[in-house]
């Protein structure tokens, strides 16, 4: 067993790189092992992508789906590098193969590709912070 700040830790299996920081221990990056991105991936791909990643898409995260860049079916993981979210029209969209996507998670960019080559760069953006409460006329 490896041994981190101090503390004996368990090795984890392939694929649990990533874990969240409001459920320590949950995974975000499941590999193969499983095809459903589990709550903590999800609420992560809502802080990231904040909505349908398709470019002159506004559909907020609550109305989409996370969808696989490379397909499940064709040996693509689970985790966030491969994974943004869509909502169901333009996740139709894809899976029939009208436009393809390619996701750089370091960048935070989807580049769609369509099927005449066209291409459109979309990014997440962060939410904005909440406004601040009126401060109190100092007296």
């Amino acid at each position: 067993m490896p041994r981190l700040r101090g503390r004996w830790r368990p090795t984890r299996p392939p694929g649990w790189a990533l874990s969240s920081a409001r459920t320590p221990g949950v995974p975000l990056a499941l590999g193969r092992t499983r095809c459903t991105p589990l709550a903590a991936l999800r609420r992560y791909l809502a802080l990231r992508d904040t909505g349908c990643t398709f470019h002159g898409c506004d559909a907020p995260h609550p109305r989409t789906e996370a969808d696989h860049i490379h397909e499940w079916s064709r040996g693509g993981s689970t985790g966030p590098d491969n994974l943004a979210l869509l909502c169901p029209e333009h996740h139709r969209i894809k899976t029939l193969g009208h436009w393809r996507a390619e996701h750089d998670a370091a960048a935070g960019t989807t580049v769609w590709t369509s099927r005449l080559g066209r291409t459109h760069v979309t990014r997440g953006t962060p939410p904005a912070p909440p406004p601040r409460p009126p401060q109190p006329p100092p007296f």
